[in-house]
């Protein structure tokens, strides 16, 4: 049977609220400045059935870290999931590791090559392995026009979390993203039992998902969520009644 998203995609009942369970504090409603970071916490209570069942010790709870990458070098002639890392992108990646009160054990990331340098210089800093995987990637807009005034980019991003069913803006819609990130994100927990793991990805799918466990409107969260900001998910040690552990459980 098709699953039945909370808020922002789906309907939120009035005589009680799933997200209840929840704990999430944004350090602020605008976007901070790049060296800061962002971090809220979601209980696995609100974790969908979808995103459960990559736990492999159900005595053991395990920590998610959704990053951002850093500042990319931009160049309009060429599409943004092909920009690299600004010379000084990773500045700010000090407080970021002073941020992560879990340890990460592994940096998966995604294969653009924003991400997958922001995450080459994390685990470095780290000492743990990294794991490139496919899915991770930010919303498909190769054919996104390029927007350089801040105002009209940030439009197209209301517009696509506003329409999650429509294609908007480049070639992938908000809801079709939000699956494709939430299942390479399970697949990341599935193929990696260490007890806390670190995703960098991009800032877009990030708030879709954190969107998606908190019934926290993606757009608010996306102007929160700044450089090398992250989210921090609780996941369930075991899978919600209903599904099944991952082999290995």
């Amino acid at each position: 049977s098709n699953e039945v998203l909370p808020p922002p995609f789906g309907p939120r009942s009035s005589s009680a609220s799933p997200r209840a369970t929840s704990s999430v504090t944004l350090s602020s409603s605008v976007r901070p400045p790049a060296t800061t970071v962002t971090s809220f916490r979601v209980t696995s209570a609100v974790m969908p059935a979808s995103l459960a069942g990559a736990c492999y010790d159900r005595g053991m709870t395990r920590t998610l870290h959704l990053i951002k990458h850093g500042r990319p070098r931009i160049d309009p002639q060429v599409a943004a999931h092909d920009w690299p890392l600004a010379d000084d992108a990773l500045t700010g990646l000090p407080t970021l590791l002073a941020a992560l009160h879990s340890r990460p054990d592994l940096v998966a990331c995604s294969v653009e090559p924003k991400a997958h340098a922001t995450a080459q210089g994390l685990a470095a800093a780290l000492g743990v392995p990294l794991r490139p995987m496919q899915g991770l990637h930010e919303q498909l807009r190769y054919t996104a026009p390029w927007r350089p005034d801040p105002a009209a980019f940030e439009a197209d991003i209301r517009r696509f979390f506003d329409h999650p069913e429509q294609v908007v803006s480049g070639e992938e819609s908000a809801r079709d993203a939000l699956t494709r990130f939430s299942n390479a994100v399970t697949a990341v927990m599935a193929a990696h039992p260490q007890p806390c793991v670190a995703v960098v990805a991009h800032g877009t799918v990030i708030s879709l998902l954190a969107a998606h466990l908190t019934g926290r409107d993606p757009w608010a969260v996306w102007q929160a969520l700044p450089l090398l900001g992250h989210v921090t998910v609780s996941w369930p040690s075991q899978p919600p009644q209903g599904t099944s552990a991952r082999p290995g459980a």
